[in-house]
């Protein structure tokens, strides 16, 4: 039987100076393309659009035809028209309905960055289906999105948890795509767990998956995240021999925009090795280009790299137009690790300028994401370990 699925794929989530390729289905690509396609998945039930009541729901899946169209043109568009459909999903009491346009508004708040609200989004979906007694195959789409939008909020312990848990289903219902994808993801939170020979082995787990599927794309996002966490450990050499691999298959299959993220993620790799002139001679190549495919995460890294190279070099007044430029969004971005780079190197630039007071606010700043990030993990591992009374 063949469905329409929403499918958000958010492909690129930046770690400090280094892009994650991130698999998300119901909405990743980084950050990020929408994708519409047909899926055929034998054995699921309750599909979207599958009515239990005798309603007419045309009208509901009208709608979102409508909405996902918008998509491509403006987020506050596509949010404004899911809302919409999805009272109307209410008032004619289509389960499966609400469950897409669920997914949908997840989506939304999650390319624009506000993780908290795709979280409560993905909740009530999860809800959903543990009310409605609907099979676990209808919960994975959902796990694997709550998985996405826990990576992207720093909490990768819950999002290993959620992917676990997502794999398992998975496997049960033979669903090797499903596999790949989520074993994929696996390792981005291993890696951000800094435990690398996890990652590592857990991403070529996913590579083999995907080798006898035949998934030219996801194999090149295997590649990318590999060469992410040989950087990390330190082991540039292979690093940059993944990242060609990467390379290699985004050219062959034609993603120009996949391919300038490997001249992204390579000036950073070599900014890694200490080759900063031959990085910043890439990234600001990057930067002259009249327009870039990058999302905010992508753009800020790379104007935060290059704001970086100016600061080593002295020359405070461009690392200083270049960060000002980006703070709005970076700011708006609510994303803990962009906030970090961002508050620490521009503090360091106001520091040359002798805008002392400058720099303050930005270390205060900074050391506000942290407490932040602390009070999140202690409040996680609390209510993990909290004993029944």
């Amino acid at each position: 039987m063949i469905v329409l699925v929403f499918f958000l794929d958010l492909s690129k989530f930046v770690k400090q100076t280094w892009i994650l390729k991130l698999d998300v289905t119901g909405i990743f690509c980084y950050f990020f393309s929408i994708i519409f396609i047909y899926d055929t998945m034998p054995g699921l039930q309750a599909r979207p659009f599958q009515s239990f009541q005798p309603a007419d729901t045309s009208v509901i899946i009208q709608q979102y035809e409508e909405c996902k169209n918008l998509a491509t043109v403006s987020l506050d568009s596509t949010y404004a028209c899911f809302v919409s459909g999805l009272v109307r999903a209410k008032e004619l009491n289509f389960t499966n309905g609400i469950l897409s346009y669920y997914r949908g508004l997840g989506a939304i708040e999650t390319m624009r960055g506000n993780v908290q609200q795709s979280l409560d989004w993905s909740e009530k979906a999860l809800a959903l289906v543990h009310e409605a007694g609907l099979s676990g195959v209808v919960k994975l789409d959902l796990l694997i999105n709550k998985g996405a939008a826990l990576t992207r909020s720093g909490q990768p312990g819950n999002a290993i948890e959620t992917y676990i848990e997502a794999e398992d289903i998975a496997f049960e219902a033979n669903l090797p795509d499903k596999r790949g994808l989520i074993l994929n993801n696996l390792g981005a939170n291993y890696r951000r767990l800094k435990r690398y020979s996890d990652a590592i082995r857990i991403y070529e787990q996913s590579l083999e998956i995907r080798h006898l599927l035949k998934d030219t794309n996801g194999i090149a996002n295997n590649h990318f995240n590999l060469a992410a966490t040989y950087a990390e450990q330190g082991n540039y050499g292979l690093a940059l021999s993944s990242l060609d691999k990467a390379r290699v298959l985004y050219e062959s299959l034609g993603l120009a925009d996949d391919v300038l993220l490997c001249e992204l993620s390579l000036g950073h790799a070599l900014f890694k090795l200490g080759r900063e002139d031959e990085g910043f001679k890439i990234l600001n190549g990057l930067l002259q280009r009249p327009s870039l495919p990058f999302q905010i995460h992508e753009y800020a890294t790379l104007y935060i790299t290059v704001g970086s190279y100016y600061n080593q070099k002295g020359d405070y007044q461009s690392a200083d137009a270049l960060l000002t430029e980006i703070a709005p969004d970076v700011e708006d971005s609510n994303l803990s690790d962009l906030l970090l780079d961002y508050y620490k190197n521009h503090g360091a630039t106001k520091n040359g300028l002798n805008q002392h007071k400058a720099a303050y606010e930005m270390m205060v700043r900074h050391n506000q994401v942290l407490d932040t990030l602390s009070q999140q993990e202690t409040q996680r591992l609390r209510g993990r370990w909290r004993p029944n009374i």
